[in-house]
């Protein structure tokens, strides 16, 4: 692996591992469970913010072994992340509490597109063990399933009152952002 993407690992490693932490913090100390909303949908939303942190917190691990290949264990973490994010789409679609299955089932296939992304890039990494590209394509995917893992962890702790989009929109319109209220 060439050298200059050592410290994006490091860091993207020491994140992650933070990020758990604070999202396993968090679930202890959120209050009561909204009515609107069900166990199942609360418990998917916690898996996928963990999954998404799991997952970069493997891949970073594996990129700062040195002399290892990261192609296997990114190509098996994405295959595996992908497998989860069915498992976790089947619960919700299933689940008979759940009212917003089309946003749920979205947001599942809107997870794993930067899984795919690092999951070719895994592949074209076992290409050529060297490839700037391709590990340039890992940390990108990297980046954006961090941010995945940031939205559902915000959705998980705001009880799904706020969601991130509409309160930066009303911040650019300079409208105080709409809370339904609380029951």
């Amino acid at each position: 692996m060439p050298s200059n993407f050592v410290p994006f690992f490091a860091a993207s490693a020491g994140v992650s591992g933070a990020l758990i932490g604070l999202l396993f913090v968090a679930m202890s100390v959120v209050p009561t469970l909204p009515k609107s909303e069900s166990l199942t949908t609360i418990n998917t939303r916690a898996a996928l913010a963990l999954h998404a942190f799991v997952n970069t917190l493997i891949v970073s691990l594996y990129a700062l072994v040195p002399n290892d290949q990261l192609s296997g264990p990114v190509i098996w973490v994405s295959i595996i992340s992908l497998i989860v994010l069915v498992m976790l789409g089947i619960v919700v679609v299933v689940d008979k509490e759940n009212t917003s299955k089309f946003g749920s089932g979205m947001m599942m296939v809107l997870s794993s597109i930067p899984l795919f992304f690092e999951l070719n890039g895994g592949f074209e990494l076992s290409a050529n063990q060297h490839s700037s590209v391709a590990i340039s394509q890992i940390c990108n995917a990297l980046i954006i399933v961090f941010l995945i893992g940031v939205l559902r962890s915000w959705r998980l702790i705001s009880q799904g009152k706020t969601k991130p989009h509409v309160l930066l929109w009303s911040k650019f319109r300079g409208a105080p952002a709409e809370t339904p209220p609380t029951q």
